[in-house]
């Protein structure tokens, strides 16, 4: 393996609460409540697009751009998201051991660029990897019908791409259904770690799943790669 990429929100910090609670914002304001295992069981892990779509379905919202720019509002007033220690803590390790072990590191994630390097930044990590990918603004040269946002490949493919690496030689981190099915569909192995919101979700496409990176060493992790 020569690289190990990242995806952002449920994965390096703690977000999808903040993401539920602003989008329970905007169906309110249609006069729905976004239940909250209905956004789990449906809508955690899918890109703002995937969302917009659905409250179109439920309520003949018809203007989706305007949902996304109020949605965004909303989340942009949540400030101090908190990162996910223990993968945080495991990425420093691998920080440190990249350059002898040969390694490149990445993020590949389906939020806004401008979300996920806020995200970065706020617990200070931005500077560290070799490329940063946003399935939604990163990827819109490939051609595809049905979007290109995971849990499409095409984030995962463009990160190998300016990696220089194949997606084989990739280890994808995730927490979701549908951005492992984005990184299993590109040929990444793929390795699951649910959080609160995702931990009942069928994460089985995954190759490897693990509860967390607490006390894991760089070594142990790549003893399970196989």
């Amino acid at each position: 393996m020569k690289a190990v990429i990242f995806d952002c929100d449920g994965t390096l910090v703690d977000s999808e609460e903040a993401h539920y609670l602003a989008w329970a914002a905007v169906f309110q304001e249609l006069g729905h409540p976004l239940e909250k295992q209905f956004y789990i069981d449906h809508l955690c892990g899918h890109g703002e697009v995937k969302v917009a779509q659905t409250a179109s379905l439920l309520y003949g919202v018809t203007d989706l751009e305007d949902l996304i720019r109020r949605k965004d509002r909303y989340y942009e007033e949540r400030h101090g998201i908190a990162p996910i220690e223990a993968t945080v803590a495991f990425f420093h390790r691998l920080r440190r051991e990249k350059e002898t072990r040969g390694l490149k590191l990445a993020v590949a994630s389906g939020a806004r660029r401008v979300d996920i390097l806020s995200c970065l930044k706020h617990i200070g990590i931005d500077t560290h990897f070799d490329a940063i990918l946003s399935g939604k603004d990163d990827v819109s040269h490939y051609l595809d019908p049905e979007g290109t946002n995971k849990p499409k490949p095409y984030v995962y493919l463009e990160a190998a791409k300016r990696l220089g690496v194949e997606p084989e030689e990739c280890v994808a981190i995730e927490d979701s259904r549908v951005g492992i099915a984005a990184a299993v569909s590109a040929g990444c192995f793929t390795v699951a770690v649910p959080n609160p919101y995702t931990r009942f979700h069928d994460l089985s496409e995954a190759h490897l799943q693990i509860d967390s990176f607490a006390d894991m060493s760089v070594d142990d992790f790549f003893a399970r790669i196989v």
